[in-house]
């Protein structure tokens, strides 16, 4: 009976440990916007209603273009002033961002930024956000924004 304890205990920790990461681990794509430049997609796996509001993860995916040189720019600017030398965004594709959103009773969304990763072509990270250093970024969506189109879209698919 010991023997079988311990195998659920390990099977018991490695839930948990699953359960509490909040990194995008599977995801379910669904396209929202694109623009000449970025296209604009949400996870529909993990859209959760909560207090009102709702968390969605999104993903601009950037194409070759004059926007995303001059996002790769301001970034590596950004990083260099913070005296973070050791980030290169030379190679940057996308950018994948947790939110946590409201709609008010006059019809305005609230956007929380929580988490940020960007990522290179082939995937790998090359710096990662969090709302407990950043203190989460607020704002709100304009009515016919990218934003606004994403909260809409995530609304479909929250449970």
């Amino acid at each position: 009976m010991k023997k079988y304890r311990h195998y659920f205990l390990v099977a018991f920790a490695i839930l948990i440990i699953t359960m509490c990461n909040s990194k995008v681990e599977a995801a379910n794509w669904v396209w929202v916007t694109s623009t000449d430049f970025v296209t604009v997609e949400i996870d529909a796996l993990n859209v959760r209603k909560v207090n009102g509001g709702i968390y969605y993860w999104d993903r601009w995916t950037y194409i070759d273009s004059e926007e995303r040189n001059q996002y790769i720019a301001a970034s590596q600017k950004a990083v260099n002033d913070g005296g973070r030398s050791d980030i290169d965004y030379s190679n940057y594709r996308y950018t994948v961002a947790r939110y946590y959103c409201r709609k008010s009773y006059d019809g305005t969304i609230y956007a929380t930024l929580l988490d940020m990763i960007d990522y290179d072509d082939n995937g790998k990270v090359i710096v990662e956000t969090s709302s407990s250093v950043t203190g989460g970024s607020k704002g709100t969506y304009p009515p016919g924004s990218i934003g606004e189109r994403e909260y809409y879209s995530a609304l479909r698919y929250a449970y």
